[in-house]
C-alpha cells in the first residue's frame, strides 16, 4: 500500500498519535465489521472470547492500530492514575485564554483593514481548541457516538476557520471593503458551507448514517476517505498558502513594510514547524514518555505563537498606511 496515496490516513492513525479524524475511522469500522476481524482491524481482541473486550475500548486512546496511544484519562472512565493528554489539554486551555485576549485586542483595534474578519478567526480558534480537548485528551470513551459528534464538530470548525483566514488574506487585496455587508456576507456563507458540509461527512463516516460519500471499490478494513483528506488536510494546506501569500504580496509590495512582512513569515515558518512536530515527531515523543505525552502539545503551543504573529503582522497595518498605499481610492 503507497504510504501516502491521496485519501489515505491507515498511516498516519498509526503513527501520528493524535489525529481527530482517526476517532471517525474507528468509530465506523466498530460498526461495520465483524468482530473476529477486531484483531487484526483494530489490534483489539475479538468481544466474543474476550471478556474484557469493553473494559479494553473504554481505555483506548486516539488511533487506529496505534503504535503508541495516550490511555483515557482514569477520572473519565480510563485506569487508574492514567491522565489522558494532560499535556495538550493544559495547552489547548491556555490557547483558549489567548484567544480571547487576541478578540478584545483585535476589537480595540479600529484602524485596522479586516477587524471584524479575523476577530471571527481568532473566536473560531478558541472554540476548535476547546473542542481538541475533548477529541484529542482522551476524555471521551472510543468508538461512542459522543465522540464521533465532538470530532465532526472539531473537524468541521478547523475547516470554517481555514475559511476565514483565507478571506482574511484576501481582503488585503481589497476587492471589497472590508466590515461590510460585501465582506461579512460571503464570509458567513462560506465557513457556514464549509462548516456544515465537513459535519454531514464526518458524521456519516463516524456513525455510518447513509455512507452516501462511500468509495465501495475501497476496502472496507483500509483508512481512506478522499472527502475527509480535501477537506482536513489538503483545504488547511491551501487556505495556509492563500493567506501567507496575499498577506505577505501585500505588504511588500503595496505597503512596502518590512516589519510586518518579517512578522507574516516567521508566523508561517512557526506553523510549518508545528505541523512537522505533529506529524513527524509525535509518535517518538509518545514512545520516550511512555505514552504520557506526545507531540500534539507541542504543535498546539506553536500554532498559539502562529496565531500571536498573525495578529502582531496584522495589528501593524493600520489603515491610515493603507489609505496611503492603498490599490485604488476609497469609497
Amino acid at each position: 500500500m503507497p504510504l501516502f496515496e491521496y485519501g489515505e490516513f491507515g498511516y498516519a492513525c498509526r503513527h501520528v498519535p493524535s489525529l481527530p479524524v482517526c476517532n471517525l475511522f474507528l468509530s465506523s469500522l466498530l460498526r461495520t465489521q465483524p468482530s473476529s476481524s477486531y484483531p487484526y482491524l483494530l489490534n483489539l481482541p475479538d468481544p466474543a472470547s474476550n471478556g474484557t473486550f469493553g473494559e479494553i475500548l473504554a481505555h483506548q486512546g486516539v488511533g487506529v492500530r496505534s503504535r503508541c496511544a495516550i490511555a483515557r484519562a482514569s477520572t473519565f472512565g480510563g485506569s487508574q492514575d492514567d491522565l489522558g493528554n494532560l499535556a495538550n489539554i493544559i495547552f489547548a486551555a491556555l490557547s483558549i485564554l489567548l484567544a480571547l485576549v487576541l478578540i478584545h485586542k483585535a476589537k480595540r483595534r479600529q484602524a485596522a483593514v479586516g477587524r471584524i474578519e479575523i476577530t471571527v478567526f481568532f473566536a473560531l480558534y478558541g472554540l476548535q481548541c476547546l473542542l481538541q480537548i475533548v477529541t484529542l485528551g482522551s476524555i471521551v470513551g472510543q468508538g461512542t457516538a459522543a465522540v464521533v459528534v465532538l470530532t465532526a464538530l472539531h473537524l468541521a470548525t478547523v475547516v470554517a476557520m481555514f475559511f476565514v483566514l483565507t478571506w482574511t488574506g484576501l481582503l488585503g487585496l481589497q476587492l471589497v471593503d472590508d466590515g461590510t455587508a460585501a465582506s461579512l456576507i460571503p464570509m458567513s456563507l462560506g465557513s457556514l458551507i464549509a462548516f456544515v458540509g465537513t459535519l454531514y461527512i464526518s458524521l456519516d463516516k463516524g456513525l455510518r448514517i447513509t455512507a452516501f460519500f462511500e468509495d465501495r471499490s475501497i476496502h472496507p478494513g483500509r483508512l481512506k476517505e478522499l472527502f475527509l483528506f480535501t477537506l482536513t488536510i489538503v483545504w488547511p494546506l491551501i487556505a495556509t498558502v492563500v493567506y501567507f501569500a496575499t498577506s505577505l504580496g501585500v505588504t511588500i509590495l503595496v505597503l512596502r513594510e518590512g516589519r510586518p512582512a518579517l512578522i507574516f513569515l516567521a508566523a508561517l515558518l512557526t506553523f510549518v514547524l508545528s505541523q512537522g512536530i505533529y506529524y513527524g515527531l509525535s509518535e517518538m515523543i509518545c514512545l520516550r514518555s511512555g505514552a504520557k505525552v506526545d507531540g500534539s502539545f507541542l504543535a498546539t503551543f506553536l500554532e498559539s505563537v502562529t496565531i500571536v504573529l498573525i495578529y502582531l503582522g496584522w495589528s501593524g497595518i493600520t489603515e491610515d498606511e493603507w489609505d496611503e498605499y492603498a490599490l485604488s481610492p476609497a469609497t
